[in-house]
């Protein structure tokens, strides 16, 4: 807040412009005399001003107001650098400040623009005020003690007209002594921080002096120790006071347990509030100890040393602090477990994630329940490997007799019966090792030997030699004897039937049909190759079944029995 020391001077002058009703007064007021203060308002380094009213008899519009001093300088209330407004209405005032040393004469005038006019003059002095700047001298500053708001400084005035105001802006410009005629002062209650100060002096000359108030602390070696070491509080800007009763810039003590100590903080030479008190919590740490016991399966690295053998071990190491840490290891090592698994099986086994096509004894590594190795040895035993083989010579004869010689070399016949296929339609249910067959008629022809597992259970399989035997020298059969070839195995059937529609390779537009002992059609398809495979499960219960052969009329032109048990 600006504060206007100098005395009122007042000047009553009433003109009249038009007539005498015309009445219009102007009255100068706050007259601030120049000074050379580095706070003056303008770069030019003046600071004299004063402000002044107007008043007339009726209501006026201060827009129509304008200003003349006499050194020759025009001001209007619209567009003056120098000149601002205070008031409005009736009565409305107006100042002029950064001013020079002299004499003034200011004509005041009005023109509403409608015939009314009115005009009025005075004069004014401004004084020559050229004190000397203020300056300030900074004296001593103290530290605020922690978190307490004991800190201080002095200040020393130099110059400067008293009385001074002194305003101190930490978080805001606060006025903390007003019209003070003392040059040297004590601002105290401070917390720690950077501040700012501001002296102004009846002349409104101002200084402004930055200050800082440091934090007496204090330093602590260490707030974790081992049992019987010393820990050192040190002073920062202060003297201590510890739980010893020693004190200085540092102490030093030996504290027996955890827990809280107090001490003393005394800010160095400080004549207010030197005092205050705080504490630290302190840990004594006893010699530690720690056990870990494991089970494991081959070696462990336990603190860089490596051990592949039960047994209880222990190290002695040191925390941060130099405090013992002693380390104790008691680990045991678990042996491999061994097993033995057999399994039996048609074709093939799966054992935990790995197939097995073909019987042996196979090796395998699985973790255990402490993830150790568990060594398995796998007995397979593969029962539906048939191993199939048959043998005959010759296989080609130019000329009948067409004789061929057949042996079944299947290792274990006992366990199988089995069902030959000559391919001419000829097929023979017989388990014996050697069998001879006679072809009729010219032909390539196909033989198949069937087994059917009747020991495990494991079902058919079948060794087909394609184009195995070559018979030429007599006339070829016509299609409707090719089909009296067909042949149907195993029969009766038990999981698949197979359908073999002979040698004749002209199936184009015949069909074949099943059909179930009440009539109905349980099954057709096209021929497009010489057999077909059907899953018993398709045609339906069991029992007796007709194998039709049709042409492309619908004609029947051969009829096979079909048993499915």
């Amino acid at each position: 807040m600006k504060k206007i020391l100098l005395a009122i001077v007042i000047f009553l002058i009433n003109y009249s412009a038009i007539s005498q009703s015309n009445s219009c007064t102007i009255s100068v007021n706050n007259i601030q005399d120049n000074t050379i203060c580095d706070w003056a308002m303008s770069s030019n380094g003046y600071n004299g001003s004063f402000e002044f009213y107007y008043s007339d008899s009726v209501s006026f519009n201060s827009s129509d107001l304008s200003f003349q001093l006499s050194d020759g300088w025009w001001f209007n209330n619209s567009g003056s650098l120098v000149g601002y407004e205070i008031g409005s209405g009736p009565q409305s005032g107006f100042g002029f400040y950064n001013l020079e040393p002299g004499s003034y004469t200011l004509d005041v005038f009005y023109d509403d623009g409608n015939g009314y006019t009115c005009s009025a003059s005075t004069s004014v002095t401004i004084g020559d005020n050229s004190t000397s700047n203020i300056t300030v001298n900074g004296g001593s500053s103290y530290p605020s003690c922690g978190n307490f708001d004991n800190g201080y400084f002095e200040l020393n005035i130099i110059n400067g007209q008293p009385p001074y105001d002194y305003y101190v802006n930490y978080l805001f410009n606060q006025l903390v002594l007003s019209g003070s005629t003392n040059t040297n002062i004590i601002i105290d209650s401070l917390t720690s921080g950077y501040y700012d100060v501001q002296i102004v002096d009846d002349n409104f000359c101002s200084v402004y002096y930055p200050l800082n108030i440091g934090e007496a602390n204090v330093l602590i070696s260490h707030d974790t120790i081992c049992y019987g070491d010393t820990i050192t509080i040190t002073g920062i800007d202060a003297a201590v006071w510890c739980p010893s009763g020693n004190n200085g810039s540092y102490c030093s003590f030996i504290p027996s347990q955890s827990g809280f100590y107090n001490y003393t903080i005394d800010i160095n030479y400080s004549p207010i509030n030197p005092m205050c008190y705080d504490s630290v919590y302190i840990e004594v740490l006893n010699n530690s100890t720690f056990s870990e016991v494991l089970t494991l399966c081959d070696s462990i690295v336990w603190n860089g040393v490596t051990y592949d053998s039960s047994g209880v071990y222990s190290d002695t190491l040191q925390n941060l602090l130099g405090c013992d840490s002693i380390l104790i290891l008691d680990v045991t090592f678990v042996q491999p477990t061994y097993g033995n698994e057999t399994l039996t099986a048609c074709d093939s086994v799966t054992w935990n994630g790995i197939t097995y096509n073909s019987s042996g004894t196979f090796i395998d590594t699985i973790p255990n329940h402490l993830g150790c190795d568990s060594i398995v040895t796998i007995d397979v035993n593969l029962v539906g490997n048939y191993d199939m083989r048959f043998l005959v010579s010759p296989v080609s004869l130019i000329a009948p007799p067409f004789i061929f010689p057949f042996i079944n070399a299947t290792p274990n016949l006992v366990n199988y019966d089995f069902t030959w296929d000559f391919g001419d339609g000829t097929v023979i249910a017989t388990n014996d090792t050697n069998i001879t067959h006679e072809y009729q008629y010219n032909g390539v022809y196909t033989v198949k030997l069937v087994a059917e597992d009747m020991v495990n259970n494991c079902g058919v399989d079948t060794l087909e030699k394609v184009n195995l035997i070559n018979c030429s020298g007599v006339p070829s059969l016509s299609i409707g004897k090719a089909f009296n070839n067909l042949v149907l195995y195993p029969n009766p059937a038990r999981y698949v039937v197979n359908i073999d529609y002979g040698t004749e390779k002209d199936y184009s537009n015949h069909f074949v049909e099943i059909v179930n002992g009440i009539g109905q059609v349980v099954f057709t398809n096209m021929m497009n190759s010489s057999k077909t495979q059907i899953s018993v499960s398709e045609l339906g219960a069991k029992g007796l079944y007709f194998i039709n052969i049709k042409d492309s009329n619908n004609k029947i032109l051969v009829t096979k029995h079909l048993i499915v048990n």
